[in-house]
Formats: C-alpha cells, structure tokens, sequence
C-alpha cells in the first residue's frame, strides 16, 4: 500500500515539473518556483565498512509565494537508489516566515517517509527560529534562537526537544579581509529516554522502563573563519571549528541502519560529542562566470559517552569511542539566464567529495566517493 502511495506521489511530481516547465509565464507572477534533479555516483552512500555503492537519483520541487507581510513556502524530495530501492524516500517541507532588513522570524514542519523496511527513519518534526541583526559601527552581530520537536513514528526513545541560541560576528577590513566568528549554545533533552541508576552494557541506549534521570546533552559550538581576496577573482576562506559538551552529557547509540549521507539523532548526531576540526576552502571566478570551488577538512571527535564497538557485534562500554575524519571536496558551477530579465535561470554543477574515517569503533570506520551532477531551474 505505501509502495503505491510513494509511486504515485512521485508521478504527480513529475506531472507538476512538466506543467511548471511549460508554464512559466502564468506560474512566475504567482510563485517563485525551483525543480531541481541531481543524479549521483556514491560508492559508500550509507557510510558502513562494508560499502554497497549505488546511484542515486533525487526529484526536488520548492515553491515560494508572498501572501501579505508573510512568505508560504514549500519543498518536496524524492531519492531513489538504483541498488537499494528499498531505501528510497520522500522528504518534505512546509513553512511560513516575515522578513525585513535586519530580521527574520518563522515557523516550518518536515517530515520524512521511507519504505516499509527503513520506516524506523520515518519523523515529523515542528521548528521555530527567530533571527535579528544589529546596527553596530564597528562589526555586525546577528542573534538567532530557535526550538524544535522532534517525533520518530517507529523510535520514540529518540524524540526530542532541541534548543539553540546563537550569535554570529562579521568584520570587513580594508585589506579585503573579512573575519567571522559565532557561537552556538545547543541543548537536546530527549522525552522517552533516561540514564539508568546502574551500570548497564549497551551498544544501543534504549532506556525504556530504566529507572534514573531524564536524558540531556548541552553543547557549545564555536566557529571563527577567515576569508581573503587574494586576488581579482580568487578568494581563500580559512577556519576552526569546536564542539563541547559540558558536563556528564550522555547521547543515544546508533543500533540502527545507518541513514544516507548525514548526520543525523539515528547516525552520528553532532550534538552528542567533543570535536575539532580545520579547513581551508578555494573559490575562483572562472572565464563565463564559471565558478570553481575546492575544499579540505580535517577533524578529531571524541564520543564521551559511546562506547566501541570492537567487530561487527561485540560492544565495548568501557572505551570512549574516538574518531579521525579526512574530508576533501571540489566542483564547478554555472547559471544560465534563459530570459532578458534574468528571471528564468537554469543553474548547473557539477561536484565530488572524498571522505576517509577512521575509528576505533568498527562500525564507524569507512571511506567513500561521490560524484555529483547537479541541475537546478529556476523562474
């Protein structure tokens, strides 16, 4: 049944993309309309030791239309996987948000829906943000807040509360130089979870029934960047990124599938550990406003509350598990006006990435490529 609903939610995409494609006139004094597709070569997409490459198509639609002081917006996704079918997914978003010149506010909901042998993936979840930036004369700072519920239709010991407040500092210098530092303070408290009174070996943390205190991570993300012009067309971004958790903070194991491609409370939430990370990003203007970047990023985690798993199923509870992560990308972009007014643009690129982990957890130890084509139109 959820099979026939999925094929027939992608042909009414699919339907719309062609109406939208040979409408744009009448649609584009409505609606701000992006279709997008990308078709990816992946040879590790769920991140395991044991690799299954795939390739994997994904159909995007996002709608925007003003509807007084507000903004209504609208995204869908579908991705497909040609090796693992049974892993394909729709993802959707709807939201509504006010802006002005120095603030913005709003409310969105997502959820996601997978097939019958990975609906354990399956959440909606409900989010609202607020940010604010202030006139200052000597950099510009902008404040953000914002909270989320987050429900798992099949897990609820992972549904949570997510809270963060952050500050963001930007500075221009005369020699082209532009510094930006910001900090995040982030807080999970997961509703159905706790930290058990005693010991207990577990290489997944389901605490149902468990009697001890409810479970919370606190975390602080700090981030500084440095961007220079080197020269006309060339720019070198540097930076460093921290993470910190404070105090005896516990977090949820994956004892699941991993997910695709992120991060996420069911693989490798960000929250849950200490990090350090360096990278240095090149950006060049090409002939015909070809834009090229590369990139490079190494970072050291550390997971004080997971334990190590030393094979494909014995766990280790006794060793925190430590992770060394090498991350290399690079791609090429190009838009394409398709009208006089640079209304109707078609946006194309080009990408591959190259990630290496290395662990002393097994199922945490992989290495993978992908490379990414990229179209997107716009009207």
């Amino acid at each position: 049944m959820r099979s026939i609903m999925k094929n027939s939610i992608i042909n009414k995409i699919k339907s719309a993309i062609v109406f939208f494609v040979i409408s744009p006139v009448i649609l584009s004094a409505q609606w701000d309309i992006n279709v997008s597709t990308s078709q990816e070569y992946n040879s590790n997409p769920f991140r395991s030791p044991l690799p299954e490459a795939n390739l994997i198509s994904s159909l995007d639609l996002g709608l925007q239309r003003e509807i007084g002081q507000f903004n209504l917006l609208y995204y869908g996704s579908y991705t497909g996987f040609d090796n693992s079918q049974d892993r394909n997914y729709y993802w959707h978003q709807l939201g509504l948000y006010k802006e002005n010149e120095n603030s913005m506010f709003g409310i969105y909901g997502e959820q996601r829906i997978n097939k019958t042998d990975y609906n354990y993936f399956d959440y909606y979840n409900l989010t609202g943000y607020y940010r604010q930036k202030i006139e200052s004369q000597y950099f510009f700072p902008t404040i953000s807040f914002s909270g989320t519920f987050k429900k798992y239709l099949q897990l609820s010991e992972y549904d949570n509360f997510f809270l963060n407040a952050g500050i963001s500092l930007n500075k221009g210098f005369e020699s082209k130089t532009t510094l930006i530092l910001s900090g995040t303070l982030n807080y999970k408290y997961y509703f159905n979870s706790i930290i058990p009174t005693q010991n207990v070996d577990l290489g997944m943390y389901s605490r149902r029934g468990q009697q001890g205190e409810q479970l919370t991570t606190t975390q602080l993300y700090t981030n500084l960047r440095i961007a220079q012009s080197l020269f006309e067309n060339t720019g070198l971004a540097v930076y460093y990124t921290n993470r910190f958790l404070f105090g005896d903070n516990e977090s949820l194991n994956s004892g699941y599938d991993y997910g695709f491609g992120d991060e996420s409370d069911l693989f490798d939430d960000p929250v849950s550990r200490n990090e350090n990370a360096f990278g240095a990003e090149l950006t060049q203007i090409m002939p015909e406003e070809i834009i090229f970047k590369a990139g490079y990023e190494f970072s050291s985690r550390l997971y004080p509350s997971q334990g190590i798993y030393i094979n494909a199923i014995d766990y280790e509870a006794g060793t925190d598990r430590t992770d060394e992560q090498n991350y290399f990308y690079f791609g090429i972009n190009k838009i394409f006006s398709l009208d006089n007014d640079e209304m109707f643009n078609l946006n194309t690129g080009i990408n591959y990435g190259f990630i290496d982990k290395n662990s002393n957890s097994y199922w945490y130890e992989y290495s993978g490529s992908n490379i990414t084509l990229n179209l997107s139109l716009q009207f």
